[in-house]
């Protein structure tokens, strides 16, 4: 019998332990995206006017920005480490036009080997976006953060991707939407 009880109480010693680290780790986030919006521009909002510089020098108008997946992750975020390394496994026939911004609050060095893991994107699908800027004008709450932008330069879902598979459902929701 005492055994049993020891199970017991060992197994819910276990859950309990589960239970206190979602409510610290979502404690984590609301105090990281500042009280825990999450949210970003809202839904059928246009892109904000605002130029950015890829990697290739262009400049590129984010409010002209056409059925396209704008994705911004950052090289201090494992999870987007995570993602970017999926991202070069999917087919680039199942990319759908991808604006990636590399967000930092410090300067960003196009040879960090970060920045040189998304070459296979090519020079213009990449903004440096070393003050935050950008994130901030299209108010991102966190890193990864996508935003599927329509036909009309409108945005028609957001959120965080956590794997190649979510990335690529935001991909087919941006060929498929008018």
């Amino acid at each position: 019998m005492d055994s049993v009880v020891s199970w017991i109480a060992l197994v819910l010693a276990v859950i309990e332990g589960f239970v206190l680290v979602l409510v610290l780790r979502e404690i984590a986030v609301l105090r990281v995206t500042g009280g825990g919006r999450r949210s970003g521009l809202r839904l059928d909002a246009l892109l904000p006017a605002y130029r950015a510089r890829t990697l290739s020098g262009r400049d590129l108008a984010i409010d002209t920005l056409r059925r396209t997946l704008l994705l911004f992750v950052s090289a201090d975020c494992a999870l987007c480490r995570t993602l970017v390394k999926d991202l070069r496994q999917l087919p680039r026939s199942a990319l759908p036009p991808l604006v990636i911004g590399v967000s930092s609050f410090t300067e960003i060095d196009p040879a960090n080997p970060f920045v040189r893991s998304l070459g296979f994107l090519g020079p213009d699908a990449i903004v440096l976006d070393d003050r935050r800027e950008l994130f901030a004008r299209v108010e991102a709450p966190v890193t990864p953060w996508a935003y599927v932008i329509n036909a009309n330069g409108r945005v028609r879902g957001s959120g965080v991707p956590r794997s190649a598979k979510e990335l690529g459902e935001m991909a087919v929701a941006v060929t498929g939407q008018s």
